[in-house]
């Protein structure tokens, strides 16, 4: 039941029966002790500060409270979450400082890398080298991938670097205990353990509220680096540790994940730059209780960057991951989800024939060595992507392309013993165009379909057409951005991502699927000099529902809408 709800639908008297005593306090109690109710009001709220000086010295704090949570009584007497940030920049002999929450992070993210590693396979088919930028504030509101503690870069003479950093900070997490199994006296202590990890950040039920903070995390580590006038090589080492257990769920396909309470992570990354030749990579290992030994627990990746002409360009990348690899902080290059169990090619290429023309293209083949989630049994597969630009003018661009992913699963059919593995295909089909019309007034027109099959079963598919208009006049305090989208698609495995401006320090790729429209407008007002003010309302208006989601998100109808309101002010 949703809490908004609750009074209309448990206290709707008719005007002639009296009211009974209302004991707020008690309704209260009530909601609480019932897991399937949100105990917070329905908004979001979001606020950041932060001073800056030059590129020296940077100061802040990020609050929030996300949807259904308390706010300032019951579990939560304030913000959901908080951070804050102290960041040095070369000062002395410091070439940076962190105090409070910030991100680390180091070589091709292999070894550790904090914070977001987005997917490095796209159209930009030269960008498989992750730029590693070493220590930075941490600004975001993920309520996971951050440090919490001090961190500091010194530069030993003219070539040398030195990082050290250590964090110390709680998790969410799906928490039990148990006996410890040494317990000779019978003294019934029991161990803590947990199964996973919760990610989300939300903490709306008495049920989610559990798992807050339930477990700790302790972080050390250092990066050395050396730099040369075309080379450079660092060495990584980090050390993860749990104050409860983590014991997995056994299935066959996990029995080489991570287990346990700590994790040591050791690598080497490199760099060098030849001529017109870039060669790049790192080698990790990593060690613990449950740690294998040998190949399995060591992971690698390699690749080079080469300018072939001034108008062709070459990318390739082969990586090598042991199934018995831990990173628990590792957002390296990978086909799967995880740089682990994996071993794969990448080559990539660019043309540029002349000022006008551009195309991009990459072809990825991979395989796994064990089983994965839904795939039992070793498996192989490849991607590959081929984009075409054509930009007549300033005025116009105009870009297709194609993608087709093919990979194995288990069947989609109920059969006895093990699920013999067949092919899932989907293939992308898009043409994007953009139009200037004036100095403020630009279009964005975009199709795209996909087609979707597993094994035997039908084909899937999905459309997705949607127009843009944006308005950014030089001088006006009134900006406009507005999309008007329609979509269908036989099922969720068709779904189309489609990438949607929003508000300063937050970012939107919804997945579209069903058979609606979607509409949003986003205006930026200026009414005061060094003052912003954002509001954005957009709605899924869907023609094959009664009734959208389930459980506690549920809404009667087939309207699903969104408000969202920013004050920025700079001084």
């Amino acid at each position: 039941m949703d809490r908004r709800n609750f009074f209309d639908k448990d206290f709707a008297y008719s005007n002639g029966d009296a009211l009974p005593d209302f004991d707020a306090a008690g309704v209260r109690d009530s909601l609480r002790a019932n897991s399937k109710v949100y105990l917070g009001s329905p908004y979001r709220i979001y606020s950041r500060y932060r001073f800056r000086y030059r590129q020296n010295i940077s100061v802040g704090f990020t609050t929030e409270k996300d949807e259904g949570e308390e706010f300032f009584r019951g579990s939560q007497k304030n913000f959901d979450f908080f951070s804050a940030h102290l960041f040095l920049r070369n000062v002395g002999p410091l070439k940076a400082m962190a105090i409070g929450d910030y991100s680390a992070q180091f070589g091709q993210g292999l070894t550790f890398w904090s914070g977001l590693g987005f997917a490095a396979k796209s159209s930009f088919t030269m960008n498989v080298k992750r730029n590693a930028v070493g220590l930075l504030p941490y600004t975001s509101v993920n309520e996971n991938l951050f440090l919490r503690g001090a961190a500091a870069t010194f530069g030993l003479g003219k070539r040398w670097d030195l990082t050290v950093f250590g964090s110390k900070k709680r998790l969410d997490a799906n928490v039990s205990a148990q006996p410890t199994g040494n317990d000779t006296l019978d003294t019934n202590i029991q161990e803590v353990v947990f199964s996973s990890f919760i990610e989300d950040g939300f903490h709306r039920t008495e049920n989610e509220l559990g798992k807050k903070d339930a477990i700790g995390e302790q972080i050390a580590g250092g990066h050395l680096r050396y730099r040369a006038k075309n080379w450079s090589i660092g060495a990584t080492g980090t050390r993860v540790e749990y104050d409860a257990v983590l014991t997995r769920n056994a299935q066959p396909y996990n029995q080489f994940d991570f287990q346990g309470k700590e994790n040591t992570t050791m690598g080497i990354d490199w760099n060098v730059l030849w001529r017109n030749l870039t060669w790049f990579g790192e080698a990790a290992k990593s060690q613990n209780a449950q740690s294998r030994g040998g190949m399995e627990s060591v992971a690698m990746n390699t690749g080079v960057l080469i300018a072939l002409d001034r108008k062709v360009s070459l990318s390739m990348l082969f990586r090598d991951y042991g199934r018995a690899y831990h990173g628990l902080y590792s957002v390296a290059f990978a086909g799967g989800t995880n740089p682990w169990n994996e071993r794969g090619l990448y080559t990539g290429i660019e043309v540029r024939p002349n000022r006008k023309w551009q195309v991009n293209a990459y072809f990825d083949q991979f395989r796994f060595p064990w089983l994965r989630y839904l795939t039992d049994g070793p498996s192989s597969g490849h991607d590959w992507l081929v984009q075409a630009n054509w930009r007549p003018s300033k005025r116009v661009e105009l870009y297709a392309r194609v993608r087709k992913q093919d990979r194995a699963r288990d069947t989609g059919f109920d059969v006895s013993g093990i699920d013999p593995l067949v092919r899932v295909e989907q293939t992308n089909y898009r043409v994007n165009a953009s139009y200037k019309v004036s100095e403020s007034v630009s279009l964005r027109t975009r199709i795209e379909t996909i087609d979707f099959q597993r094994g035997s079963l039908p084909l899937q598919h999905g459309f997705l057409l949607y127009q843009d208009v944006v308005h950014r006049p030089l001088r006006s305090p009134v900006e406009l951005t507005a999309r008007f989208a329609l979509f269908e698609t036989s099922s969720y495995d068709a779904r189309v991502y489609a990438f949607e401006n929003d508000l300063i320090g937050l970012f939107s790729i919804p997945a579209y699927y069903g058979r609606g429209v979607r509409w949003y407008g986003m205006a930026r007002i200026t009414p005061l000099r060094r003052v912003d003010v954002w509001v954005r309302y957009g709605a899924w208006i869907f023609r094959d529902q009664t009734v959208i989601s389930s459980g506690l998100q549920e809404i009667a109808g087939n309207v699903r809408s969104d408000l969202k309101a920013q004050v920025r002010v700079m001084f």
